[in-house]
């Protein structure tokens, strides 16, 4: 079978062994991360039921389609920047820091702005949004420094950084919402532990915090930085709204309940999301080099790595989709029983998404990540016209089938209408068979 083959094959390469060393801790990262988010996604549904779970839902929407303006999609940008010029080290870093900082006061505005929009104003909406957004300023030092150990394999720094701020944040939520102090706390909480996390990713740095003072701002690389981010960008934030957009329709249109159940869907649809990131930012540099060295055994990887996530997303989607309902009323309570369906059908969108962020890493390593762009819009015009037309006909179930046409449209349909990227598509299409003779060479 390809999968224990390709394994076998990669863990030969003494690069691709350090890699996959280097995803043991973004393994534990991820898991912390995703586990403690359910359960405090959990705890919040629970405790506030659907019509205030759905206000939170809301404001998390609006900070995910903003959140691209904020500049984080710069990341693995400087990762591969780093990994062709070390040398250049001080520049990108200042550079890309520079722009994240750029970008964060625009984006706030942006969110300050965005709850008092017609349809939008829901109790207490605007100061949670806000109190959300203020974590994009630490995040901007924390993303910088997690793209710098990134870069060097040493995510273990990352981990050891984000572990205290994310248990303390998963239990500040979770005993603000047992308490009943509010959205604004949880909300609150969230900012205070990306500080923690950025503070504590500064102090790690080999010469601790005073090293970003030898980090140099040089207009030729953040000219260079920002002509290969500004695409990132603009479709990180034409992905949020074909992911993210249908929470506020749902809360415009059919209410904010309506929206707590559809979120308690997408939590547990989109949990398995934490598994393509264990694998494919370690074999990022790897397979930059790789390019470089052998274009033909590039190649194959990429093929190989297609393959082993559409089937592992398919799994995936079966073991959920069949006992949806039972999965739904046992973690989330009776109150969410409406919400199995949204779920039997959202998990479904995980093939699909699992494939985007596989062709993402070949998008960046080719230098072709503008064509993302034309992706994202096809989709995010997809979700808005299918959401328009399906939520006033089925609500949670309509919002759900209508993601689930936009991520074929922008991750399987889209892409072949552009002929550099058709190639990738291809082997994409191509991964759905069971076993094609030849994949491993």
């Amino acid at each position: 079978m390809p999968g224990p083959r390709l394994v076998g094959e990669v863990w030969r390469s003494p690069k691709a062994r350090r890699a996959a060393a280097n995803s043991g801790w973004l393994l534990a990262a991820t898991v912390v991360a995703r586990l403690s988010g359910l359960a405090v996604a959990v705890v919040l549904a629970r405790v506030l039921g659907p019509e205030e779970y759905g206000v939170w839902g809301m404001a998390l929407a609006v900070v995910a389609l903003l959140s691209g303006l904020a500049g984080g999609g710069i990341a693995q940008v400087v990762v591969k920047e780093l990994v062709r010029r070390p040398e250049r080290e001080p520049q990108i870093l200042g550079s890309a820091l520079l722009i994240r900082l750029a970008l964060f006061l625009p984006a706030l505005a942006a969110a300050l702005v965005a709850p008092h929009l017609p349809g939008l104003n829901q109790a207490g909406l605007g100061l949670v949004v806000t109190l959300l957004a203020l974590a994009w300023l630490p995040q901007s030092f924390s993303g910088v420094t997690g793209a710098l150990f990134q870069s060097r394999l040493q995510d273990r720094l990352n981990f050891q950084a984000g572990f205290l701020a994310t248990v303390g944040e998963a239990l500040g939520k979770c005993l603000a919402a047992l308490a009943g102090a509010g959205l604004w706390v949880v909300a609150a909480v969230h900012s205070l532990a990306s500080l923690v996390r950025a503070v504590l990713a500064l102090r790690l740095l080999p010469g601790g915090w005073r090293q970003t003072r030898e980090w140099r701002v040089e207009s030729e690389v953040t000219r260079h930085l920002w002509s290969e981010t500004w695409p990132i960008i603009f479709w990180s934030s034409m992905v949020a709204v074909y992911t993210s957009i249908d929470q506020l329709m749902l809360g415009y249109l059919v209410g904010p309940s309506s929206t707590g159940q559809y979120l308690a869907a997408v939590r547990l649809a989109r949990v398995w999301l934490m598994l393509p990131p264990l694998i494919l930012p370690s074999l990022f540099p790897y397979l930059v080099k790789l390019r470089e060295e052998n274009q033909a055994l590039y190649e194959q990887r990429f093929a190989q790595i297609y393959w082993f996530f559409t089937w592992s997303a398919i799994l995936i989607s079966i073991l959920v989709s069949l006992p949806a309902d039972g999965l739904i009323t046992l973690i989330f309570g009776p109150q969410y029983a409406g919400s199995g369906t949204m779920l039997a059908i959202l998990v479904w969108g995980n093939v699909f998404s699992f494939q985007g962020l596989a062709r993402g890493q070949w998008l960046i390593a080719e230098g072709l990540q503008r064509y993302s762009i034309y992706y994202a819009a096809i989709g995010a015009l997809t979700n808005v016209g299918a959401n328009l037309f399906l939520i006033p006909l089925w609500g949670g179930v309509g919002a759900a089938w209508a993601t689930l046409l936009s991520l074929v449209c922008s991750i399987l349909l889209g892409p072949l209408l552009f002929t550099p990227t058709r190639p990738s598509s291809l082997m994409l299409l191509r991964s759905y068979l069971p076993y094609r003779r030849g994949l491993l060479g």
